[in-house]
């Protein structure tokens, strides 16, 4: 099974749900996943996903800086000529001792010595609390603990959506309360009751994540995976970022409660369904990841800051996305 997807065991597997740690057979280094993952055939090899970045990024941001750098030599402006010289050196210079520095920071265990570099090539830490083995560049791993980001996607679902408080939480903010509070798994199936009808409910929190309605009787077409749902995209100038969305068709209330927070739809589409919806956005976010913005959670209710970017990176058309998107279903 490993070998369809390119990996190779390289630990026994003690249970289908147990971390298992597996070797990529193109570059031969090594990475935790689970059997439900690889069956779905969607492990990404983490070093080979950086490399490619590394390559891309070097190709198109670090002329820009050395541009820059040149253009404001050329014209002895000063001032920019140290703004472009601090902030090329800032994000781009990494000896050695800065990345051993980085990645303690966030109790992560380096795998592999570290050299003198521009801190875009992956380097191989294992978690310092859990033992989840991963790679990350310098300079991703640097800005995710300046958002105060959790480093390790293993602790981080573990702080998400684990623990028994964020499970009570989960369920109360949909309306959901638990008749035995406590409980604690994504997976485990909790007996809860709605706050409105007191209509019992078994689901998980998996279930709910997956677009399970909270409550059979009182949520409706908003709920349902398989109704129309929208994409759409904000602009908040006071922000300097652009946002991607998705929403149901029953209603504009997520629309609204952006334009209220000073957001201007700049596109919006309809699509199948709410999985498509999903796929739409997360090709959108990928596109843009490499251009984060700098926002807080305070700013977006529900996560939205985790699904910015910055303005200077320019936005999408949404059609030509969901063109790309219906034409690969088209092809299967």
């Amino acid at each position: 099974m490993c070998g369809a997807v390119g990996y190779e065991p390289a630990e026994a597997l003690t249970a289908p749900k147990d971390r298992w740690l597996i070797r990529h057979r193109t570059c031969g280094r090594v990475r935790h996943s689970n059997l439900a993952t690889v069956r779905k055939a969607v492990p990404v090899c983490p070093h080979c996903r950086w490399t490619e970045w590394a390559a891309t990024t070097r190709a198109a941001v670090l002329p820009a800086y050395q541009r820059a750098i040149s253009s404001a030599f050329a014209a002895g402006d000063q001032g920019a000529l140290s703004e472009y010289v601090s902030a090329y050196l800032n994000a781009y210079v990494w000896p050695a001792a800065r990345v051993r520095e980085v990645f303690a920071s966030a109790g992560a265990e380096l795998l592999q010595e570290p050299l003198d570099g521009d801190g875009l090539d992956p380097v191989a830490w294992r978690c310092s609390t859990c033992g989840y083995v991963d790679a990350q560049p310098p300079e991703r791993m640097a800005l995710e603990l300046k958002a105060s980001w959790m480093a390790c996607h293993a602790c981080d679902q573990q702080r998400l959506h684990h623990a028994p408080a964020v499970i009570d939480a989960y369920f109360r903010a949909r309306h959901l309360v638990l008749d035995a509070p406590g409980g604690a798994g994504r997976e485990q199936v909790h007996a809860a009751h709605c706050q409105r009808c007191g209509q019992a409910r078994l689901v998980s929190v998996v279930a709910l994540a997956g677009g399970a309605p909270p409550c059979l009787s009182c949520d409706g077409r908003r709920l349902d995976p398989n109704a129309e749902h929208r994409v759409y995209l904000f602009e908040f100038p006071h922000l300097h970022v652009y946002k991607v969305g998705i929403t149901h068709t029953a209603d504009d209330n997520r629309l609204s409660a952006h334009r209220r927070a000073g957001g201007t739809l700049m596109d919006i589409i309809t699509v199948p369904n709410r999985s498509v919806a999903f796929l739409i956005e997360r090709l959108v976010l990928d596109a843009f990841r490499t251009y984060p913005a700098e926002v807080t959670a305070s700013l977006f209710p529900q996560g939205g800051h985790t699904e910015c970017w910055s303005v200077l990176a320019g936005r999408p058309q949404l059609v030509e996305v969901y063109k790309g998107v219906a034409a690969r279903f088209a092809a299967l």
